[in-house]
C-alpha cells in the first residue's frame, strides 16, 4: 500500500481543483491550487507530491492576486494543456512603490508542463479588474472587464 505525501504550504491555498488537467501525461488528472503572494501550483491528487509551483521569475512582471485558471488547449506542442489567469502585476525586481494600488488587469498565460510565465502578460489598460475569463467554440478567450464608471464585457 503507498502512503500519501503532502508537502507543506509557505503561503495560504485559497482553491483548488483535480479534475482539469494531466500535467505529467500518466491518465490521470492533477490538482492545481491557487492561493496568496503568486501561489499556484500543480500536485499529483494521490500522492501530494508536487510536480512545479509556478516561477514568478519566469517574467518581468509577477502575477499576483490570481483567480483560478482558465485551461486552454496546448499551444507549445508538449501534450500538456496550457493555463491562463487574470491577475495583478508587480515589478518582478520589486520595484513597487508600498502605497500603490495593484490592479487586477492582465491575464498571463503559464505553461501547464513546467509552470513558467509564457511572454510577457497581457495588460487590459481600459480595465481596473478582469475577471471570469472563458474560452469561446472559436477559442477566444472573454472576460468581464470593470472599471470605475461601468461594467462592460470585452474580449481578448
Amino acid at each position: 500500500m503507498k502512503s500519501s505525501r503532502f508537502e507543506p504550504l509557505d503561503r495560504m491555498p485559497r482553491d483548488i481543483d483535480c479534475a482539469l488537467i494531466d500535467v505529467n501525461l500518466d491518465g490521470a488528472l492533477d490538482c492545481l491550487l491557487v492561493g496568496s503572494q503568486s501561489l499556484l501550483m500543480a500536485f499529483n491528487a494521490r500522492t501530494g507530491k508536487s510536480f512545479w509551483s509556478m516561477d514568478p521569475h519566469s517574467s518581468s512582471q509577477l502575477p499576483v492576486d490570481m483567480d483560478f485558471p482558465l485551461i486552454l488547449p496546448d499551444m507549445d506542442g508538449d501534450g500538456v494543456p496550457e493555463l491562463a489567469v487574470s491577475c495583478g502585476l508587480v515589478e518582478a525586481a520589486g520595484n513597487n512603490l508600498p502605497d500603490r494600488k495593484i490592479l487586477h488587469n492582465a491575464i498571463a498565460m503559464i505553461s501547464g508542463k513546467t509552470g513558467k510565465v509564457i511572454g510577457a502578460p497581457n495588460v487590459v489598460s481600459d480595465c481596473e479588474s478582469v475577471q471570469g475569463l472563458s474560452l469561446d467554440r472559436n477559442w477566444l478567450i472573454s472576460f468581464t472587464c470593470q472599471d470605475a464608471v461601468a461594467k462592460g464585457k470585452s474580449i481578448l
